[in-house]
């Protein structure tokens, strides 16, 4: 009787041990079918769009070899192979963005901030955002000069502070100036791409420059933004306060 027992027992863990392998077989399978049908891989993409400041789209393009008829599969799991491949293509990406929305690509590029230019001993360098400094045979028209400084470590922190503004601010500043006074020893002269001219401190004018564009929208003429001490400003020519 025992015997038969043990015998019925290891049939019994035998059909356990197969339903077991079965249901995990079935669940995998399930797990493929939803993966397949929601992403749908074989689907061909129809619109690539790439958002990018500086970068030209077709360049993104042209590197990831993704375009209008690329399948999904060659994005669907591929988006850190696809960003390594743009960083190596391109210094000045720091990591990329991959949505996938039905047929349509959206492609969003993060490129590193060039925070401006400046010359020394005949020789152009651009900085980034954190200040590092790299040979270029001339500024490239999309940051601000830098002229005046004799001390690296105040242009570096005003390079700094200026990549902290939004881009609208950044690309319309085309020269920054340091041009300390009797009244202000850190005091430097920003020139707007606009026609106005902005008087700041080193300290502070990354914290005052986010009031600039609601000031200018009350000034009825081209002029100076006054952000050294307070924030005001009066027409070239008028020292009268707005």
């Amino acid at each position: 009787m025992k015997k038969n027992h043990s015998q019925f027992s290891k049939k019994n863990t035998h059909k356990n041990s197969l339903l077991s392998r079965i249901a995990v077989f079935f669940m995998f399978f399930l797990l493929l079918v939803i993966f397949f049908s929601y992403w749908r891989p074989w689907e061909k993409i129809s619109t690539v769009h790439v958002s990018s400041v500086n970068i030209p789209e077709q360049n993104v393009k042209k590197v990831l070899k993704i375009g209008p008829g690329s399948y999904r599969w060659q994005v669907v799991g591929q988006e850190i192979f696809l960003v390594n491949r743009l960083k190596m293509a391109n210094d000045k990406i720091t990591d990329a963005d991959f949505k996938l929305a039905g047929q349509k690509l959206e492609i969003i590029v993060h490129e590193r901030v060039n925070a401006g230019f400046f010359l020394q001993n005949g020789q152009w360098f651009e900085l980034d955002s954190q200040a590092r400094k790299l040979k270029v045979d001339k500024p490239n028209g999309i940051a601000p000069i830098y002229t005046g400084f004799k001390d690296d470590q105040q242009r570096s922190q005003v390079a700094k502070s200026f990549t902290t503004l939004n881009y609208a601010i950044r690309h319309n500043v085309s020269e920054i100036i340091f041009a300390p006074d009797k009244n202000n020893n850190q005091k430097i002269i920003l020139v707007m791409n606009d026609g106005n001219t902005v008087y700041a401190s080193i300290r502070s004018f990354a914290d005052k420059m986010k009031y600039y564009p609601s000031i200018v929208a009350q000034m009825n003429d081209k002029g100076v933004v006054d952000l050294q001490y307070g924030s005001y400003s009066y027409a070239y020519g008028n020292k009268s306060k707005e």
